[in-house]
């Protein structure tokens, strides 16, 4: 009689417990897939961003090619990177991009 009165007693702290932790672990798992979410949207952004640079800048060994008095594969290369990043920011201008496209071709004037 005494272990089925400590069951009763026990039961509703056990059943209480149990849905604290069910509450817990949803709030993990909603915070986890926000969190993955966040992670996949950021690592878009860093893509979008790279190819965005890589578009619409000169890298450091193009611009150290550039300013070089020997004419060597790399420096005709920077050049008609020089020539795609222009051509870009005709389009840029084309869509209503300005800000974007005429910071570009300033840095481009180094």
């Amino acid at each position: 009689m005494g272990f089925i009165l400590s069951s009763i007693l026990v039961f509703p702290l056990i059943a209480k417990a149990l849905g604290n932790c069910n509450s817990t672990t949803g709030d993990i798992i909603s915070t986890t897939e926000r969190l993955k979410q966040e992670l996949e949207n950021t690592t878009q952004r860093q893509e979008i961003a790279s190819c965005f640079l890589r578009d619409y800048q000169l890298s450091n060994e193009e611009i150290n090619a550039l300013r070089e008095k020997d004419l060597t594969e790399i420096f005709f290369k920077a050049l008609a990177h020089v020539h795609d990043i222009h051509a870009n920011c005709k389009v840029l201008l084309r869509t209503h991009h300005q800000t974007i496209c005429s910071e570009q071709v300033s840095s481009l004037w180094i």
